[in-house]
């Protein structure tokens, strides 16, 4: 391979690639008959076990029981997530309301449908399997995190269940099982580096265990056997992989690519101005918009 494009994946310094990989298909539950057994071996050798999603809040999708229409952000057309305490957040404005009891869409009274998996969701879940374990969930929202990661270390707890928040830079004793909780969600993204930059984050996640005189493994439990970056995950040759895709696709190294951001009061009068007057003088192909 050309070492030009080596720099494509920049795998962590500090992973541990020793941690064993275990990959389990999931079905109806949360966590896979398998990886329950795995996280109570962990407990009871003296270890323990960190859960990672990457999605705050107990669902990611609100869903009105009348017009069956998505729960968005009035100020930038996002989703909204709900959490446990009845609140909706926008996480690209970080706008927080309590959750209405009328539809912004139909403007009926209603109730609402959760939909997705959010940390709340599977910390509800590990605690009515594990009642006994001593569990803690940290998110970017958790304050005093090196106070926490020194209770980590002190053994405080069994089941640690994290966000990004805890992936990179610490270094914990007993951490012996890694679980990756959806495998092959939130992959599809119109950032076309998304399965390099996941391949990395699981990269560093997987240095997390099994750091000092225990064998780290990490389990990837997924849904759909053909998903791509599950073979990502299991090749020995992820460059070429990556590279394969991009050349079949069109994209950079083998094409190049620029973002334009556009901001107007008035949707009709931008759009007009974006796809007939600026990109119709010029002969490359344009995406979008996105909003």
């Amino acid at each position: 391979m050309n070492k030009k494009y080596k720099n494509f994946i920049l795998p962590s310094r500090t992973v541990n690639t020793k941690a064993q990989l275990f990959f389990v298909k999931k079905y109806k539950d949360i966590l896979s008959v398998k990886t329950i057994e795995m996280i109570k071996s962990s407990v009871i050798n003296g270890n323990q076990a960190l859960v990672f999603l990457n999605r705050k809040g107990y669902a990611p999708y609100c869903i009105c029981n009348k017009c069956k229409e998505l729960l968005k952000c009035l100020e930038c057309d996002q989703a909204k997530v709900f959490y446990q305490n009845y609140k909706v957040v926008c996480h690209k404005c970080y706008k927080i309301e309590p959750l209405k009891k009328t539809c912004d869409n139909c403007k009926a009274d209603t109730t609402w449908n959760f939909f997705g998996l959010g940390i709340e969701k599977v910390e509800k879940f590990i605690k009515t399997v594990f009642p006994t374990y001593k569990i803690k969930t940290i998110t970017s929202d958790t304050e005093d995190i090196s106070n926490i990661v020194q209770d980590i270390n002190n053994k405080e707890y069994d089941i640690i269940l994290s966000t990004q928040i805890l992936t990179q830079g610490h270094d914990f004793k007993f951490i012996e099982l890694i679980v990756i909780v959806d495998g092959d969600t939130g992959l599809t993204s119109v950032n076309f580096r998304i399965n390099e930059q996941v391949y990395q984050l699981w990269q560093q996640i997987r240095g997390r265990s099994g750091r000092h005189d225990i064998q780290g493994k990490m389990i990837v439990q997924y849904n759909d056997d053909k998903n791509k970056f599950i073979d990502l995950i299991k090749s020995n040759n992820p460059y070429d992989m990556l590279l394969k895709e991009r050349k079949e696709l069109g994209w950079p190294p083998y094409s190049k690519v620029c973002s334009i951001s556009f901001e107007s009061k008035n949707k009709e009068s931008l759009e007009t101005l974006v796809n007939k007057e600026l990109f119709s003088e010029y002969s490359f192909e344009a995406y979008g918009p996105l909003y």
